[in-house]
């Protein structure tokens, strides 16, 4: 084994509920990189059938 999958193995046997918060960590951490991607629109840009409703033509 290499030394990151026998540190992964222990840390799993040792220590469960740190790798857990690690898990949760690295998801928040990538949601925060990749923001622009999941949510390429603004909150108070309107997109889809919100601009038809404002009179707004669609391009």
């Amino acid at each position: 084994h290499s030394f990151l999958v026998g540190f992964l193995i222990r840390l799993v046997k040792e220590k469960p509920l740190g790798m857990v918060g690690g898990i949760i960590t690295l998801l928040l951490l990538l949601t925060g990189v990749f923001a622009d991607f999941i949510a390429p629109f603004g909150i108070n840009e309107p997109w889809g059938l919100n601009r038809r409703r404002l009179g707004q033509p669609l391009d």
